[in-house]
């Protein structure tokens, strides 16, 4: 049983007995019969802190049974109810602030999952193509072409597409893998002529040997130190296929070390 100052709420058990009764006395003064469908009953309109008797007898297709022994209830005054409320307060607050916290913490944990769902899908695209080197303090990210499917689309992103007509090979100086290595002059609008370095893709090549040659482009484009080769451009809208680099006066690194190794230094 529970109450409040003007209510009470009554529940109760019902086991299955034999025979029936007609004794549908009630021998309290003053009383009052509260119907109900289930095994609980609330009643309302009492009066604080008064004593109440509760009876239960149930009935069936065959009349009422016997009533129940006397249940013994006094409500609350007001002064205990509003006592109650004041102890149960901070319970109360306290599982309110705790489902909100739980709550925020829910909707932050979906945010965060999604947000790290989607940055590693971002990721996963580009992981087989990243990789870092350093220029001094500098960390820069390094692309690699062969992960491309078009390798096309990588000398677009990291090489200068040059106008043939702005090139003019002077001579061979060398022969390369994919072809003739020449010197010659590069004289692009609104700057001086510089002297460069040619590649040229020799005629009659695979579409293999045209990516491989061309990823040599996409690779040097990405890099810009002094230590390194700058790469001016490529020609890839008219034949020869040509890769534009400065020119090393000193010749190539690898010469260099022979040479160097030959004399001792």
């Amino acid at each position: 049983m529970d109450s409040t100052t003007a209510t009470a709420e009554l529940g109760w058990t019902v086991y299955p007995v034999s025979g029936t009764s007609d004794n549908s006395d009630q021998s309290e003064y003053n009383s009052t019969s509260v119907r109900s469908q289930t095994n609980t009953v609330v009643t309302r309109g009492l009066k604080p802190g008064s004593i109440y008797v509760f009876q239960v007898r149930a009935r069936t297709v065959a009349g009422f049974g016997r009533f129940s022994g006397k249940m013994y209830f006094q409500t609350m005054t007001e002064e205990e109810y509003n006592t109650s409320i004041q102890e149960k307060l901070p319970l109360i607050i306290g599982s309110a602030v705790a489902g909100l916290v739980f709550l925020i913490a829910v909707v932050v944990l979906i945010i965060v999952c999604n947000r790290r769902r989607g940055f590693d899908r971002a990721e996963s695209e580009y992981t087989d193509k990243l990789q870092h080197y350093t220029s001094g303090h500098r960390m820069k990210i390094y692309i690699d072409p062969f992960t491309y499917e078009d390798p096309n689309e990588a000398v677009r992103e990291f090489a200068k597409e040059i106008d043939i007509s702005c090139v003019k090979i002077e001579q061979v100086i060398g022969a390369g893998e994919f072809g003739e290595v020449c010197s010659g002059n590069l004289k692009l609008p609104g700057k001086r002529e510089m002297f460069v370095a040619i590649k040229t893709l020799k005629s009659g090549y695979t579409e293999k040997q045209r990516r491989d040659f061309l990823s040599e482009a996409s690779i040097m484009g990405q890099f810009d130190h002094p230590n390194v080769i700058h790469l001016e451009g490529v020609v890839t809208k008219s034949s020869p296929v040509m890769i534009i680099t400065e020119f090393m006066e000193n010749g190539s690194l690898d010469s260099f070390l022979r040479v160097s190794r030959a004399a001792g230094i």
